[in-house]
């Protein structure tokens, strides 16, 4: 008996599992830098910011790093609008980590890196389906 849900090996295999994870991996980092942000100022070259108001920056990425640990659920379970959503948060996530490059230029090109393999990811996931 079918019940019209993919079974767990076909949920997790393949382009959707590959940009679930990848997004769970870019909630986590957006979720650690808003911590940072907010926790200890010292972790940022606060004059490399190309914003001053680290406590307001620290909340908006933990918001779309929460945004982006539950957007993987709908990404599991191979939805279209948690695709979309996924694409929209990991815009959103990559112009905040742009915006942050010259305070800590590594973790920001890391954090850039990943946003685009989710999009590329959720792109290839949609156009297989």
């Amino acid at each position: 008996m079918t019940t019209g849900q993919p079974d767990l090996s076909e949920q997790f295999s393949g382009w959707w599992a590959f940009a679930g994870i990848m997004i769970v991996i870019a909630g986590g980092f957006n979720l650690i830098d808003g911590i940072a942000a907010l926790a200890q100022k010292e972790y940022f070259r606060e004059q490399g910011l190309l914003y001053t108001n680290l406590q307001f920056w620290g909340w908006i990425l933990l918001v779309i790093g929460a945004i982006q640990v539950l957007t993987a659920v709908l990404i599991f379970r191979r939805s279209t609008a948690g695709a979309v959503l996924g694409i929209i948060i990991a815009v959103l996530s990559a112009f905040a980590a742009f915006f942050a490059i010259g305070a800590y230029p590594a973790w920001a090109i890391l954090v850039l890196v990943v946003d685009g393999l989710i999009i590329y990811g959720l792109t290839r996931a949609t156009a297989v389906d």
